[in-house]
């Protein structure tokens, strides 16, 4: 841990960290994805956001390898929804270089202007550094 970031979740699958600096949440995934290891860790990662005073979510699929089909359609018709209702404003998504990765991601997408994607981390974390 940094002095300007605290590890709240650490699993072999995802990373879950605080930015404490810029105040918000960053949500690394590592690997291959099991749909059930992305919807138990998606609600924890609800339950933690409900209790920060950030409306800003980091997603970094840079090392995601592989489909993740089965969880997509909960990502869409739940995990984005009460995020949204929950306060987030700006969900920056760093996505995989997977192509099959690439398609899940797709496949969970809602439209909203709150959500936008990126291909490389730093863009994203600039985008995140405007107000919205």
């Amino acid at each position: 841990m940094t002095k300007d970031k605290k590890v709240l979740i650490k699993e072999p699958y995802a990373i879950i960290e605080h930015d404490l600096h810029r105040n918000f949440l960053i949500t690394t995934w590592l690997g291959f994805q099991r749909p059930e290891k992305i919807i138990t860790t998606g609600n924890e990662i609800i339950k933690i956001f409900r209790g920060l005073k950030t409306s800003k979510v980091l997603n970094d699929n840079s090392k995601v390898s592989g489909p993740w089909n089965g969880a997509a359609e909960w990502v869409k018709d739940e995990y984005f929804p009460k995020m949204i209702k929950y306060g987030m404003k700006q969900f920056a998504w760093v996505m995989s270089p997977s192509i099959f990765a690439d398609i899940s991601a797709k496949k969970s997408m809602i439209e909203t202007d709150v959500i936008k994607t990126f291909q490389s981390y730093k863009s994203a974390q600039e985008w995140l550094g405007t107000d919205k």
